[in-house]
C-alpha cells in the first residue's frame, strides 16, 4: 500500500478495547511491506489477535491449529500468485481477504474478499468483521464437497444462529412499531440500496452485533462512529463519506441505534450467561 502519514492518520480510528470475557478472533497476516504491515497491525489490534506469517503453507498450518481464524493475504502473494491464493481461499471459505495492487489479477469470489491498494484501513476492518458474521454459514475450513447434511453445525454456529433469530424478533417487536418508515398497513418504506430487499436494520443486524462486541463504551457516539466507519461504506454511503439517507435523518440504523445497541447487548449477555 503506497500510503503516507496523512492517510494513516485519516484511516486509523481511535479504538475502544475489546470487551472482557469474549474470545478474540485471530487474524493471520501475510504482508511483506513493513509500513503496510504496521498500519494493518494498528487498525486490527483493537479487534483481533494478530499473527504474521510469510507464506500460504504457514497460514495453512495456522488454519489447522485454529479453524476459526481469518486470513489477510497481502503483497507479494496476492499480486504474484493469485491462483494459489484462490485455491487456498477455497479451503477456508469466507475467511480470506486479499490486498491487491491490480484488481484484474484477482477477482472476488464467495470465498475471498478483494481490496485494491491503497485501501482504507477501516474497510479492511469491516471486511474482516463481515467475514466473522458470514462464517457461521460457511463450511468448516478444510472441507470441500461433503454434503451439508453430513456436517452437523458447530457449537459456535448453533450458538450464533439463534442470536440472529432473537435479534430479528426483538427488532420486529420493539423497533418496527415505532419506526417512522412503518406504514399503516405494516409495510416498510425505509431507504435501502437498489439491489437490497431488507430494511438496513435487518440486513446489517448480524454485522452490527459482531461490531458491538468490539466496543466497550457508555457513549452512543462511539458506536455511531464505528458503524459509520466500517458498516456504512458497505451500505449506501458514498465514497466521500456522505450518505443521503443519513443526511436527511432518514437512515433507520442511525435513527434507532439507541434501541438497536441495548437489544444486541441484552441478547449477547443472555448468550454469555447460558
Amino acid at each position: 500500500m503506497d500510503t503516507d502519514s496523512k492517510h494513516l492518520k485519516k484511516t486509523l480510528i481511535n479504538p475502544a478495547p475489546f470487551k472482557e470475557g469474549r474470545r478474540r478472533t485471530r487474524v493471520v497476516v501475510m504482508e511483506d511491506n513493513p509500513l503496510t504491515a504496521w498500519a494493518i497491525d494498528q487498525a486490527l489490534a483493537p479487534y483481533f489477535d494478530l499473527t504474521h506469517r510469510s507464506n500460504l503453507v504457514e497460514a495453512e498450518k495456522e488454519l489447522v491449529r485454529d479453524p476459526n481464524c481469518l486470513i489477510v493475504v497481502g503483497s507479494p502473494l496476492a499480486d504474484d500468485h493469485p491462483d494459489e491464493v484462490i485455491r487456498f481461499a477455497d479451503t477456508a471459505p469466507a475467511r480470506v481477504v486479499a490486498l491487491v495492487s491490480d484488481p484484474n489479477n484477482l477477482q472476488p469470489t464467495g470465498s475471498i474478499r478483494v481490496l485494491e491498494k491503497p485501501f482504507d484501513l477501516a474497510r479492511l476492518t469491516g471486511a474482516l468483521i463481515e467475514s466473522m458474521a458470514k462464517r457461521i454459514d460457511a463450511k468448516p475450513a478444510g472441507t470441500h464437497s461433503t454434503p451439508e447434511r453430513q456436517n452437523p453445525p458447530s457449537r459456535s454456529s448453533a450458538r450464533l444462529r439463534p442470536l440472529e433469530v432473537r435479534l430479528r424478533e426483538r427488532f420486529e417487536q420493539e423497533i418496527c412499531p415505532v419506526c417512522v418508515h412503518r406504514t399503516a398497513d405494516g409495510s416498510c418504506t425505509a431507504p435501502r440500496r437498489f439491489d437490497r430487499i431488507e430494511c438496513p436494520v435487518f440486513e446489517w443486524a448480524r454485522n452490527i452485533a459482531t461490531l458491538v462486541q468490539t466496543i466497550d463504551s457508555p457513549r452512543l457516539e462511539d458506536y455511531i462512529e464505528r458503524i459509520q466507519s466500517i458498516i456504512c461504506p458497505e451500505c449506501m454511503q458514498a465514497p466521500g463519506g456522505r450518505c443521503e439517507a443519513r443526511d436527511r435523518l432518514d437512515c433507520p440504523v442511525d435513527l434507532y441505534l439507541g434501541l438497536i445497541v441495548p437489544i444486541i447487548e441484552d441478547e449477547l449477555q443472555r448468550e454469555l450467561s447460558n
